[in-house]
Protein backbone atom coordinates (compact mmCIF):
# COMPACT_ATOMS: atom_id res chain seq x y z
CA UNK A 1 0.00 0.00 0.00
CA UNK A 2 2.98 2.53 0.65
CA UNK A 3 4.74 1.48 -2.81
CA UNK A 4 1.39 1.82 -4.69
CA UNK A 5 0.91 5.64 -2.88
CA UNK A 6 4.76 6.34 -3.77
CA UNK A 7 6.49 6.63 -6.86
CA UNK A 8 8.51 3.16 -5.59
CA UNK A 9 12.00 4.78 -5.29
CA UNK A 10 14.32 6.05 -2.16
CA UNK A 11 13.77 9.59 -1.76
CA UNK A 12 16.65 12.23 -0.49
CA UNK A 13 18.19 11.33 2.68
CA UNK A 14 20.84 14.29 4.89
CA UNK A 15 23.41 12.85 6.64
CA UNK A 16 27.23 13.96 7.43
CA UNK A 17 29.19 12.85 4.64
CA UNK A 18 26.65 14.25 2.16
CA UNK A 19 25.76 17.20 3.87
CA UNK A 20 28.06 18.09 6.60
CA UNK A 21 25.13 20.20 8.75
CA UNK A 22 24.10 17.26 10.40
CA UNK A 23 24.50 14.65 13.63
CA UNK A 24 23.67 11.67 11.49
CA UNK A 25 27.06 10.47 11.11
CA UNK A 26 26.26 6.16 11.41
CA UNK A 27 27.56 3.88 13.77
CA UNK A 28 31.94 3.61 14.28
CA UNK A 29 33.74 1.34 12.11
CA UNK A 30 36.30 -0.89 14.11
CA UNK A 31 38.21 -2.40 10.92
CA UNK A 32 38.71 -0.89 7.74
CA UNK A 33 40.83 -2.69 5.28
CA UNK A 34 41.03 -3.05 1.47
CA UNK A 35 42.70 -5.47 -1.06
CA UNK A 36 44.57 -4.65 -4.34
CA UNK A 37 41.90 -3.43 -6.24
CA UNK A 38 41.03 -1.11 -3.69
CA UNK A 39 37.51 -3.30 -2.55
CA UNK A 40 37.32 -2.47 0.99
CA UNK A 41 36.19 -4.22 3.80
CA UNK A 42 34.24 -2.64 6.91
CA UNK A 43 33.54 -3.96 10.17
CA UNK A 44 30.76 -2.79 12.52
CA UNK A 45 29.87 -4.13 15.72
CA UNK A 46 27.34 -1.54 17.05
CA UNK A 47 24.08 -2.69 15.03
CA UNK A 48 23.22 -5.91 13.36
CA UNK A 49 23.86 -5.02 8.75
CA UNK A 50 20.87 -6.00 8.29
CA UNK A 51 17.97 -4.60 6.23
CA UNK A 52 16.19 -2.92 8.77
CA UNK A 53 19.30 -0.75 9.66
CA UNK A 54 19.85 -0.31 5.27
CA UNK A 55 23.00 -2.62 5.17
CA UNK A 56 22.25 -4.69 1.91
CA UNK A 57 23.78 -5.26 -0.83
CA UNK A 58 23.19 -2.97 -3.79
CA UNK A 59 22.33 -0.28 -1.31
CA UNK A 60 24.29 2.82 -0.63
CA UNK A 61 26.77 3.22 2.15
CA UNK A 62 28.36 6.59 3.27
CA UNK A 63 31.91 6.11 4.85
CA UNK A 64 33.74 9.24 6.52
CA UNK A 65 36.06 9.93 8.95
CA UNK A 66 38.59 6.91 7.72
CA UNK A 67 42.27 7.71 7.72
CA UNK A 68 43.76 7.35 5.00
CA UNK A 69 40.96 9.38 3.25
CA UNK A 70 40.86 7.73 0.10
CA UNK A 71 39.04 4.90 2.28
CA UNK A 72 36.37 7.49 2.69
CA UNK A 73 33.41 7.15 0.02
CA UNK A 74 34.29 10.37 -2.18
CA UNK A 75 31.95 12.57 -2.95
CA UNK A 76 28.51 13.15 -1.58
CA UNK A 77 26.70 10.19 -3.66
CA UNK A 78 28.13 7.30 -1.20
CA UNK A 79 28.81 4.12 -2.84
CA UNK A 80 26.99 0.45 -3.59
CA UNK A 81 27.62 -2.07 -0.76
CA UNK A 82 28.48 -5.06 -2.59
CA UNK A 83 28.45 -8.02 -0.21
CA UNK A 84 26.72 -8.04 3.62
CA UNK A 85 28.66 -11.02 5.94
CA UNK A 86 28.11 -10.79 9.72
CA UNK A 87 29.22 -7.81 11.12
CA UNK A 88 31.10 -7.06 7.95
CA UNK A 89 30.37 -5.29 4.44
CA UNK A 90 32.54 -4.06 1.32
CA UNK A 91 32.67 -1.19 -0.64
CA UNK A 92 35.01 0.17 -4.02
CA UNK A 93 37.27 2.71 -2.06
CA UNK A 94 40.32 4.25 -3.96
CA UNK A 95 43.11 3.11 -1.53
CA UNK A 96 44.85 -0.14 -3.36
CA UNK A 97 45.77 -2.49 -0.35
CA UNK A 98 45.56 -0.58 2.63
CA UNK A 99 44.64 -0.74 6.81
CA UNK A 100 42.61 1.99 8.55
CA UNK A 101 44.57 3.83 10.87
CA UNK A 102 41.94 5.77 11.91
CA UNK A 103 38.61 4.41 11.85
CA UNK A 104 35.66 6.50 11.07
CA UNK A 105 31.80 5.67 10.66
CA UNK A 106 29.32 4.37 8.09
CA UNK A 107 25.69 5.68 7.47
CA UNK A 108 23.12 3.96 4.91
CA UNK A 109 20.16 5.80 3.85
CA UNK A 110 18.21 3.76 6.50
CA UNK A 111 19.81 5.10 9.04
CA UNK A 112 19.80 8.91 8.11
CA UNK A 113 17.29 11.42 8.04
CA UNK A 114 14.86 11.18 5.35
CA UNK A 115 13.34 14.21 4.29
CA UNK A 116 10.34 14.21 5.98
CA UNK A 117 7.94 16.41 3.36
CA UNK A 118 8.38 13.81 0.24
CA UNK A 119 5.52 11.87 -0.68
CA UNK A 120 7.09 8.47 0.42
CA UNK A 121 7.87 9.73 3.82
CA UNK A 122 3.96 11.70 4.35
CA UNK A 123 2.38 8.75 3.37
CA UNK A 124 4.25 6.45 5.56
CA UNK A 125 4.03 9.20 8.40
CA UNK A 126 -0.08 9.51 7.98
CA UNK A 127 -0.37 5.80 8.48
CA UNK A 128 1.34 5.64 11.99
CA UNK A 129 -0.88 8.82 12.81
CA UNK A 130 -3.52 7.10 12.27
CA UNK A 131 -3.14 3.99 13.43
CA UNK A 132 -1.81 5.26 16.72
CA UNK A 133 -5.00 7.60 17.39
CA UNK A 134 -7.05 4.53 16.08
CA UNK A 135 -5.09 2.52 18.88
CA UNK A 136 -4.84 4.57 21.79
CA UNK A 137 -8.63 5.69 21.40
CA UNK A 138 -11.72 4.26 22.90
CA UNK A 139 -12.28 2.18 19.59
CA UNK A 140 -9.40 0.53 19.65
CA UNK A 141 -9.91 -3.50 19.15
CA UNK A 142 -7.27 -4.47 21.72
CA UNK A 143 -7.83 -4.77 25.61
CA UNK A 144 -4.26 -3.26 26.89
CA UNK A 145 -5.11 0.03 26.43
CA UNK A 146 -7.11 2.41 29.03
CA UNK A 147 -7.87 5.25 26.96
CA UNK A 148 -8.15 7.53 29.87
CA UNK A 149 -4.91 7.27 30.72
CA UNK A 150 -3.91 8.58 27.04
CA UNK A 151 -3.88 12.52 28.22
CA UNK A 152 -2.25 13.73 25.03
CA UNK A 153 -0.46 12.78 21.59
CA UNK A 154 2.34 14.78 20.16
CA UNK A 155 3.66 13.60 16.33
CA UNK A 156 7.13 14.55 15.45
CA UNK A 157 7.53 15.42 11.70
CA UNK A 158 11.41 16.13 11.57
CA UNK A 159 13.31 14.83 14.45
CA UNK A 160 12.13 12.24 17.01
CA UNK A 161 8.96 14.08 18.37
CA UNK A 162 9.63 17.56 17.22
CA UNK A 163 9.14 19.37 14.00
CA UNK A 164 11.79 21.78 13.60
CA UNK A 165 13.48 22.48 9.63
CA UNK A 166 16.57 20.21 10.16
CA UNK A 167 20.23 20.89 7.97
CA UNK A 168 17.99 23.69 5.69
CA UNK A 169 21.39 24.39 3.93
CA UNK A 170 21.35 19.84 3.16
CA UNK A 171 17.76 20.20 1.38
CA UNK A 172 18.28 21.11 -2.08
CA UNK A 173 17.55 19.01 -5.10
CA UNK A 174 14.37 17.93 -3.10
CA UNK A 175 10.73 17.29 -3.88
CA UNK A 176 9.31 19.75 -3.67
CA UNK A 177 12.81 21.75 -3.40
CA UNK A 178 12.84 23.28 0.29
CA UNK A 179 11.53 26.59 0.92
CA UNK A 180 10.13 28.17 4.10
CA UNK A 181 6.74 28.16 2.38
CA UNK A 182 6.68 24.55 1.32
CA UNK A 183 7.94 23.55 5.16
CA UNK A 184 4.85 25.74 6.89
CA UNK A 185 2.74 24.17 4.30
CA UNK A 186 3.84 20.53 5.05
CA UNK A 187 3.66 21.23 8.84
CA UNK A 188 -0.01 22.35 7.95
CA UNK A 189 -0.91 19.43 6.01
CA UNK A 190 -0.14 16.85 8.66
CA UNK A 191 -1.49 18.57 11.65
CA UNK A 192 -4.82 18.55 9.47
CA UNK A 193 -4.50 15.37 9.09
CA UNK A 194 -4.13 14.80 12.60
CA UNK A 195 -7.62 16.68 12.74
CA UNK A 196 -9.01 14.75 10.56
CA UNK A 197 -8.89 11.71 12.03
CA UNK A 198 -10.85 12.78 15.28
CA UNK A 199 -8.96 12.25 17.91
CA UNK A 200 -10.50 11.57 21.34
CA UNK A 201 -7.17 12.61 23.19
CA UNK A 202 -5.38 16.31 22.84
CA UNK A 203 -3.13 17.04 20.39
CA UNK A 204 -0.04 18.86 20.96
CA UNK A 205 2.71 20.10 18.61
CA UNK A 206 6.08 20.90 19.10
CA UNK A 207 7.50 24.76 18.79
CA UNK A 208 11.07 24.37 18.90
CA UNK A 209 13.30 26.16 16.66
CA UNK A 210 16.81 25.07 15.78
CA UNK A 211 20.33 26.32 14.79
CA UNK A 212 19.15 29.26 12.92
CA UNK A 213 16.68 27.14 10.92
CA UNK A 214 13.17 29.43 10.26
CA UNK A 215 13.53 31.88 12.50
CA UNK A 216 9.59 31.67 12.78
CA UNK A 217 9.15 28.45 12.82
CA UNK A 218 7.64 28.67 16.59
CA UNK A 219 5.02 31.10 16.17
CA UNK A 220 3.89 29.68 12.77
CA UNK A 221 3.56 26.11 14.71
CA UNK A 222 1.89 27.61 17.63
CA UNK A 223 -0.74 29.75 15.19
CA UNK A 224 -1.57 26.63 13.00
CA UNK A 225 -2.03 24.15 16.24
CA UNK A 226 -4.59 26.44 17.94
CA UNK A 227 -6.17 26.46 14.84
CA UNK A 228 -6.99 22.67 14.57
CA UNK A 229 -9.38 20.93 17.28
CA UNK A 230 -9.95 17.38 18.54
CA UNK A 231 -13.10 15.19 17.94
CA UNK A 232 -14.20 17.06 20.91
CA UNK A 233 -13.68 20.38 19.82
CA UNK A 234 -10.88 20.84 21.86
CA UNK A 235 -8.15 23.09 20.66
CA UNK A 236 -4.83 21.76 19.49
CA UNK A 237 -1.88 22.76 22.34
CA UNK A 238 1.59 23.59 21.51
CA UNK A 239 4.54 23.77 23.77
CA UNK A 240 8.74 23.44 23.87
CA UNK A 241 10.97 20.94 24.77
CA UNK A 242 13.80 22.84 25.26
CA UNK A 243 12.47 24.16 28.79
CA UNK A 244 15.56 25.65 31.03
CA UNK A 245 16.58 28.08 33.97
CA UNK A 246 18.01 29.87 30.82
CA UNK A 247 14.75 30.71 29.97
CA UNK A 248 13.90 32.56 33.40
CA UNK A 249 17.19 34.70 33.11
CA UNK A 250 16.39 35.58 29.45
CA UNK A 251 13.20 37.21 30.53
CA UNK A 252 13.34 38.23 33.85
CA UNK A 253 17.44 39.62 33.71
CA UNK A 254 18.23 39.90 29.84
CA UNK A 255 14.70 40.82 28.83
CA UNK A 256 14.91 38.49 25.53
CA UNK A 257 12.71 36.32 24.76
CA UNK A 258 12.26 32.68 25.82
CA UNK A 259 13.48 29.61 23.89
CA UNK A 260 11.78 29.25 20.70
CA UNK A 261 9.67 31.90 21.90
CA UNK A 262 7.19 29.86 24.01
CA UNK A 263 7.23 32.70 27.24
CA UNK A 264 5.38 35.19 24.46
CA UNK A 265 3.40 32.59 22.24
CA UNK A 266 1.98 30.85 26.10
CA UNK A 267 1.05 34.42 27.37
CA UNK A 268 -1.09 35.51 23.89
CA UNK A 269 -2.67 31.53 24.00
CA UNK A 270 -3.52 30.82 27.46
CA UNK A 271 -6.85 33.00 27.95
CA UNK A 272 -8.62 30.14 25.58
CA UNK A 273 -7.58 27.23 28.01
CA UNK A 274 -4.50 25.63 25.43
CA UNK A 275 -2.60 23.02 26.26
CA UNK A 276 0.71 24.63 26.73
CA UNK A 277 3.25 22.24 27.47
CA UNK A 278 7.31 22.33 28.37
CA UNK A 279 9.63 19.24 28.76
CA UNK A 280 13.07 20.36 30.57
CA UNK A 281 16.17 20.52 28.01
CA UNK A 282 17.98 17.70 30.95
CA UNK A 283 17.84 16.84 34.49
CA UNK A 284 17.74 19.65 36.93
CA UNK A 285 20.41 20.39 39.17
CA UNK A 286 20.13 22.29 42.09
CA UNK A 287 23.82 23.53 42.19
CA UNK A 288 23.15 25.06 39.41
CA UNK A 289 22.05 28.90 39.47
CA UNK A 290 23.00 30.50 35.90
CA UNK A 291 23.14 28.18 33.67
CA UNK A 292 26.59 28.93 32.40
CA UNK A 293 28.12 31.73 30.30
CA UNK A 294 25.59 32.08 27.42
CA UNK A 295 23.29 28.94 28.62
CA UNK A 296 26.18 26.82 27.95
CA UNK A 297 24.99 24.62 30.81
CA UNK A 298 21.28 24.48 30.02
CA UNK A 299 21.06 21.95 26.94
CA UNK A 300 20.99 18.60 26.08
CA UNK A 301 23.21 16.36 27.89
CA UNK A 302 23.74 18.58 30.25
CA UNK A 303 21.60 19.89 33.07
CA UNK A 304 18.33 22.17 33.35
CA UNK A 305 19.28 24.37 36.38
CA UNK A 306 17.47 25.04 39.44
CA UNK A 307 14.14 23.14 39.05
CA UNK A 308 13.22 25.66 41.70
CA UNK A 309 13.61 28.59 40.17
CA UNK A 310 12.27 27.51 36.51
CA UNK A 311 9.34 25.81 38.06
CA UNK A 312 7.31 28.48 39.62
CA UNK A 313 8.45 30.66 36.31
CA UNK A 314 6.69 28.46 34.20
CA UNK A 315 3.20 27.92 35.58
CA UNK A 316 2.77 31.78 36.74
CA UNK A 317 0.43 33.88 34.58
CA UNK A 318 0.66 34.96 31.73
CA UNK A 319 2.59 31.86 30.72
CA UNK A 320 0.35 29.38 32.59
CA UNK A 321 2.63 25.95 31.52
CA UNK A 322 -0.04 23.25 32.33
CA UNK A 323 1.76 20.11 31.17
CA UNK A 324 4.88 19.29 32.08
CA UNK A 325 7.25 16.81 30.59
CA UNK A 326 9.27 15.71 33.32
CA UNK A 327 12.66 13.65 33.29
CA UNK A 328 12.83 10.57 35.38
CA UNK A 329 15.98 11.46 37.56
CA UNK A 330 13.44 14.50 38.71
CA UNK A 331 10.41 12.40 39.29
CA UNK A 332 11.55 9.39 40.66
CA UNK A 333 13.37 12.03 43.27
CA UNK A 334 9.97 12.79 44.35
CA UNK A 335 8.27 9.23 44.57
CA UNK A 336 11.37 6.26 44.48
CA UNK A 337 11.65 5.53 48.04
CA UNK A 338 15.34 4.15 47.15
CA UNK A 339 16.33 7.14 44.72
CA UNK A 340 19.11 7.26 47.35
CA UNK A 341 20.47 5.12 50.03
CA UNK A 342 22.64 7.25 52.68
CA UNK A 343 25.54 5.59 54.17
CA UNK A 344 25.52 6.43 57.92
CA UNK A 345 26.40 9.96 58.57
CA UNK A 346 24.63 10.71 55.18
CA UNK A 347 27.33 11.98 53.79
CA UNK A 348 27.02 10.04 50.43
CA UNK A 349 24.81 7.64 48.23
CA UNK A 350 26.08 4.13 49.04
CA UNK A 351 23.68 3.00 46.49
CA UNK A 352 20.35 3.64 45.17
CA UNK A 353 18.28 3.98 41.62
CA UNK A 354 20.18 6.13 39.89
CA UNK A 355 23.53 5.39 40.99
CA UNK A 356 24.36 3.32 37.45
CA UNK A 357 21.39 4.17 35.23
CA UNK A 358 21.74 7.93 34.72
CA UNK A 359 25.65 7.86 35.37
CA UNK A 360 24.57 10.34 38.65
CA UNK A 361 27.57 10.47 41.03
CA UNK A 362 27.58 10.06 44.76
CA UNK A 363 27.52 13.16 45.27
CA UNK A 364 25.35 14.58 42.92
CA UNK A 365 22.42 11.74 43.96
CA UNK A 366 23.03 13.34 47.44
CA UNK A 367 22.54 16.88 46.44
CA UNK A 368 19.13 15.74 44.47
CA UNK A 369 17.86 13.46 46.92
CA UNK A 370 18.55 15.98 50.41
CA UNK A 371 19.49 19.79 51.28
CA UNK A 372 23.14 20.34 51.89
CA UNK A 373 23.38 20.88 55.45
CA UNK A 374 25.74 24.17 54.37
CA UNK A 375 25.25 25.00 51.10
CA UNK A 376 21.28 24.82 51.37
CA UNK A 377 21.07 23.10 47.89
CA UNK A 378 18.93 20.19 47.40
CA UNK A 379 15.72 19.39 45.24
CA UNK A 380 14.66 16.89 47.32
CA UNK A 381 14.08 16.62 51.02
CA UNK A 382 15.18 13.54 51.70
CA UNK A 383 13.90 9.88 51.99
CA UNK A 384 9.65 9.96 52.54
CA UNK A 385 9.92 8.63 55.29
CA UNK A 386 11.73 11.55 56.89
CA UNK A 387 9.56 14.50 58.67
CA UNK A 388 12.40 16.72 60.38
CA UNK A 389 14.31 19.70 59.11
CA UNK A 390 17.83 19.37 57.81
CA UNK A 391 20.07 16.72 56.61
CA UNK A 392 19.30 13.13 57.74
CA UNK A 393 21.90 11.01 58.84
CA UNK A 394 20.97 7.75 57.02
CA UNK A 395 18.20 5.82 54.61
CA UNK A 396 18.33 2.45 54.00
CA UNK A 397 15.18 3.07 51.82
CA UNK A 398 12.89 1.15 53.90
CA UNK A 399 11.07 3.34 56.33
CA UNK A 400 13.48 1.64 59.20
Amino acid sequence: MWADSTDGRWKDVVNVQQNGCTSFQGPPTVSITSDGSGVATATVTALPLDQPHGFVMGDTVWVSGASPSTLNTAGTSGKPILSVSGSAFTYQSTCNSCTASTQGNAITKVLSWIVPYETPMKTAQKAFMAAAIQHFGPHHSGTVVNPAQVYYMRFGKSVGGESFVYCNMGLSGTTPPYTILNWQTYISDMTKFEQSQSPTMLIFEPINQVAGDNADYSNYQAMDAVSRSNGYGETFGFGSQGMSLYDEIQFNINHNPCFSNWCALFSSNFAQGSPLELQQVANSDPTDSTCGTGGSNCLAGGDSGDLRVWLPFAVTSPRAMNVLELYAVDADLAFDPTFCVLNAGGTACISGSYASLNGLTAAQQLEFFQPDATAGSGVGLGHVCYSGSGAQSNALGDCS
